[in-house]
């Protein structure tokens, strides 16, 4: 399979900037893909990481799953409630994605933070792709990139406004379920 032709056919993706390709646009130039390729690819963009089986996708999953276990376990620690049922299992730890997440943690803008974590997320990607760009996991990386970039792409700031509300109503909630939980299991000592 010659994944470097497709990946050639593409425009180059840049953090922070409007991709060039819609995500099926993107999928529409990887036909030349082996079936188990872009059944891979599919599961991929459609969110379903438990169901690939290549090594990109399961290294992503953890880096990935790094992040999110991170986030909540700050977000636990500044409640002051119990972590084990917000995180999630992952292999390795890298220390620079920590100190990462405490610093989108520390910012006093939801949006902002958000942006950190997405930016750690794409050289994250870079990293896992970086032994072979020009192979499956360079397809696999644009992927994720590109899901990564259009999210950004379609934030004007009334969307913003939205997101900005959204997490904060989602994190208030969380943070209710969490002081729930921990009352709970005061009352229960």
């Amino acid at each position: 399979m010659d994944y470097a032709y497709i990946l050639a056919s593409l425009p180059m993706l840049r953090w922070g900037e409007k991709p060039l390709v819609t995500v099926d646009e993107f999928r529409g130039s990887c036909m030349l893909l082996t079936e188990a390729d872009a059944m891979e690819l599919d599961r991929l963009l459609a969110g379903q990481l438990e169901e690939c089986v290549s090594a990109f996708v399961r290294e992503w999953s953890h880096a990935d799953t790094q992040i999110r276990s991170a986030v909540a376990r700050g977000r636990c620690e500044n409640a002051g409630v119990e972590i084990s049922a917000y995180v999630r299992p992952f292999f390795g730890c890298d220390m620079v994605t920590q100190k990462v997440v405490a610093d989108a943690l520390a910012s006093k803008n939801p949006l902002a933070a958000e942006r950190i974590l997405d930016q750690q997320r794409w050289a994250l990607v870079d990293e896992i792709a970086f032994e072979h760009p020009f192979k499956l996991q360079g397809v696999l990386a644009y992927a994720v990139k590109l899901t990564i970039a259009w999210r950004w792409a379609v934030l004007d700031q009334g969307k913003a406004d939205v997101v900005i509300e959204d997490l904060i109503v989602t994190n208030l909630k969380d943070e209710v379920s969490m002081t729930r939980l921990l009352n709970e299991e005061n009352v229960a000592r």
